[in-house]
């Protein structure tokens, strides 16, 4: 198949070219999940659509219409994780294969997908255009399976294989139309028959096959997980070991190039380059300047290599590979993979949804999508100004002005884990606070921000804002601090200093506020939070949420009990649990007055129809720790989401719950409503997007 993305295939992510909007499987009420931050794995080109597709993980589509320079999330067709994808010019479609043995088709250049059923749910890890003219292609993964399709992919047979190894790539030999396959533990196998039947060959290394190459010769190389090259000149049949030099064995190869002067390049996980001048009979040790892990490598229009790899590092080659140096380096995230499209602009894609684009031939890149942090605590709307902010661990902080479709990095300490965000509308500022004591403020926008150090060395673990438009923070060493002047200088409450303050929230018509923390603590304040009460303490054990709801407000404990005070948080009562139960959440039933949701462990829902009074359990069919309840308007239902990736939806008032189907399980930790979009976020281990 002659394509003009080259690409450079790491460990799995999906680059593919292609012309329009994927139209995936949108549930009845016309809203589908997206993620912001999925890791993009693997690409194939069609030059005749002037238009580029990114996939990954989480179900992840990413459409750019513009050579790459602008990114929009596309609705899945299926909850998978895609790590093979290819273009078969002679039927004009596309072919992507994932987990949960999930093949696709898409014709019309991309325009339409949909998914083959009766494919048995393994993990596909390789796709093979094996012919082009009939359109045979084959499908290889985990158990040594191996899948076969004489019709372009309509129809698939399971081929019986001599090996239950995973096998993670396939190869056609161009000269001799020979296949050949690799995977773990040292295997290689060989068919002369296009497919139907498979020969395993003798190797001395053991370890996994990491790539299949063919070289411009004719000549076949396999790379080890071990870090030995075999080489073969007989289209596979017999293989000899390459000379290596010393102190270069014993690393993961992940990804071989060969610029068009002859010269080979191959990467390891440890930042090294081996080069060949001899069509990789022997290697030489060639250096980047980094120890990190290097996924890919492609070459360049001038006969150089540009490699990529972990945290956001990319090199490029000078005097054909033997000498290296940075071009960029974008952060934590790292790079899976880079691809050329058929303009001649080079791509480079990987963890996150980091996106970067070159040019000139790899000589100056610009992001033009930022990796996501691997965890995110807190998102805030700033609606006004058209803004979201994000906020996790490492010092991750970014921005979005498309409702979340793409993110800019905010420059912040790295050193800070930040746990809570916040939009202040009357001084329009954007505040985030975590770890070491740590405030960041800006007032316009997010174009510039201050640092400021607010609590000593005290987690800042919660902001919230009152109706007086005073913000209060809470910390676990420095008690409660508050503000009146949208966070530019702060004052220390009278709360206890002593007590991990870690939920808080008011009565909107009173104002009374009233805080759970640590050792069983509950505070009352009828002030806005300069002064506080403590109450009784012993009501419950390990006091984790607090909310009000109608007039009403409700404490979880971690002992199956619920704290429940009619009057303003002055007294609570105790209501027990028909079953242990620990409660992470509790939220309003809109449509049903006096109607409350309670999630918890074990998938454990309760439903209140009185304000709390009484509860009913509402079998879930889930065992997750249900972490948080969400309302969405648009579609019309109620969402629970969970710590082990469940998102279970009910349209009936949470009487009965089935599940949301979101992309691929995730920890959930909270949730928000844009105001302005109507679309719903779900933030965690990943951004979920549930938009229209």
């Amino acid at each position: 198949m002659k394509q003009t993305f080259h690409l450079a295939m790491p460990t799995a992510l999906a680059l593919c070219l292609h012309a329009a909007f994927a139209q995936g499987a949108m549930p009845s009420n016309g809203r589908y999940f997206s993620t912001s931050n999925a890791n993009l794995f693997v690409a194939a080109s069609d030059p005749a659509c002037p238009a580029t597709l990114l996939s990954g993980s989480d179900a992840a589509l990413l459409l750019s219409q513009d050579g790459g320079r602008h990114w929009q999330s596309l609705p899945s067709p299926a909850r998978a994780t895609f790590s093979a994808l290819l273009f078969d010019a002679g039927r004009h479609q596309f072919i992507a294969a994932g987990s949960e043995g999930t093949i696709l088709r898409s014709s019309q250049c991309g325009q339409q997908w949909e998914r083959l059923e009766g494919i048995p749910p393994l993990a596909l890890r390789s796709l093979l255009l094996a012919d082009e003219k009939t359109g045979l292609l084959l499908a290889a993964g985990e158990g040594g399976s191996l899948l076969r399709s004489a019709d372009g992919g309509k129809d698939w047979q399971a081929v019986s294989m001599p090996t239950r190894a995973y096998i993670a790539h396939l190869l056609r030999h161009t000269s001799s139309s020979i296949l050949l396959a690799g995977g773990e533990k040292g295997l290689l196998m060989r068919s002369t028959d296009t497919g139907k039947r498979w020969q395993r060959i003798a190797v001395q290394p053991n370890g996994d096959v990491s790539r299949l190459a063919e070289l411009a010769s004719g000549s076949l190389l396999a790379a080890f997980s071990t870090g030995e090259i075999l080489r073969s000149t007989d289209a596979g049949r017999r293989w000899q070991n390459t000379r290596l030099p010393s102190g270069a064995t014993g690393a993961l190869i992940n990804a071989i190039a060969q610029a068009r002067t002859g010269q080979i390049a191959a990467v390891t996980q440890d930042g090294r380059v081996l080069h060949s001048l001899d069509d990789g009979l022997s290697w030489s040790l060639a250096q980047t300047g980094t120890r990190h892990f290097l996924s890919s490598v492609l070459a360049t229009q001038d006969g150089e290599f540009i490699a990529a790899g972990a945290q956001g590092s990319i090199f490029r080659s000078s005097e054909g590979g033997r000498l290296w140096q940075s071009v960029l380096q974008a952060g934590m995230e790292e790079f899976e993979t880079l691809g050329r499209l058929p303009e001649g602009a080079l791509l480079a894609a990987g963890g996150g949804g980091l996106i970067a684009r070159s040019e000139d031939d790899g000589r100056n890149w610009q992001i033009v999508r930022h990796g996501l942090s691997p965890y995110t605590h807190a998102i805030a709307s700033a609606p006004p100004e058209g803004l979201l902010l994000a906020a996790g661990v490492n010092g991750s902080l970014a921005l979005s002005r498309d409702d979340g479709q793409s993110w800019q990095r905010v420059t912040a300490p790295d050193n800070v884990y930040f746990f809570t965000a916040l939009f202040h509308p009357a001084s329009h500022s954007l505040l985030v606070t975590g770890s070491n004591g740590t405030l960041m403020r800006s007032s316009d926008g997010g174009r510039s921000w201050q640092t400021h150090q607010i609590a000593g060395d005290a987690t800042l673990s919660q902001l919230r804002l009152l109706t007086s438009g005073r913000i209060l923070a809470l910390s676990n060493a420095r008690g409660i601090l508050w503000s009146d002047d949208g966070g530019q200088s702060w004052q220390a409450s009278d709360a206890d200093r002593d007590t991990i303050w870690l939920s808080m929230d008011q009565e909107p018509h009173s104002g009374v506020l009233v805080a759970a923390g640590r050792e069983d603590r509950l505070a009352r304040s009828d002030d806005g939070g300069a002064h506080w009460e403590n109450l009784p303490a012993g009501l419950a054990k390990g006091i984790s949420r607090l909310r009000q709801i109608g007039g009403i407000f409700l404490a979880a404990g971690n002992e199956g009990s619920i704290l429940r005070s009619a009057d303003l948080g002055r007294s609570f009562e105790k209501i027990m649990l028909p079953e242990f139960t620990s409660l992470s959440d509790f939220a309003p039933i809109p449509g049903l007055p006096g109607g409350i949701l309670a999630a918890g462990s074990k998938g454990y829902i309760l439903r209140s129809t009185d304000l709390g009074q009484s509860w009913q359990n509402i079998p879930s069919g889930s065992s997750d720790l249900l972490r948080l309840i969400a309302h969405d308007p648009v579609g019309q239902r109620l969402l629970v989401a969970g710590r082990g990736g469940a998102i279970l939806q009910s349209t009936d008032l949470g009487l009965s719950w089935r599940e949301a189907s979101p992309p691929e399980p995730t920890r959930y930790a909270g949730s928000l409503l844009n105001p302005a979009s109507g679309s719903l976020f779900f933030w965690g281990d990943r951004i979920l997007r549930l938009g229209q």
